[in-house]
């Protein structure tokens, strides 16, 4: 990724790291082992699952505030650009492609550096 790029995944709030985007956040873009949210080296992390082995453990609602807080960190950095995992399919919190676009939708206005992936985006213009 060039520097001003930033992967954002999302997370369980297991500090293992141990699948999905997170996974790959650690083993590629500098994610911390341990820490479930915020900027770490070229990844941005979010809650959407508090417990790695119980689906949809995080409500809607709480999801959303995490994404409310990604769109203001992204509006406070503008000179960054954060490349959103595709939620399209199946997802490991257990929610579907469009619940979770639905959530990213609610959050709120959606910063201009906030780049979907194009399968993601697709359910999020649905709406």
């Amino acid at each position: 990724l060039e520097f001003r790029r930033v992967l954002f995944r999302s997370k369980g709030g297991s500090p293992t790291h141990g699948a999905g985007a997170a996974k790959y956040a650690k083993d590629n873009f500098g994610a911390i082992q341990g820490q479930s949210r915020g900027l770490q080296g070229q990844s941005y992390a979010i809650v959407t699952n508090k417990y790695y082995d119980v689906e949809k453990s995080s409500t809607p609602q709480e999801i959303i505030k995490e994404i409310q807080n990604l769109y203001e960190f992204a509006k406070q950095n503008p000179n960054k650009e954060f490349l959103i995992s595709d939620y399209s399919e199946n997802n490991l919190n257990g929610y579907t492609g469009q619940e979770m676009a639905d959530m990213f939708s609610n959050a709120g206005i959606i910063p201009s550096n906030i780049i979907f992936n194009e399968n993601f985006n697709e359910l999020i213009n649905n709406k």
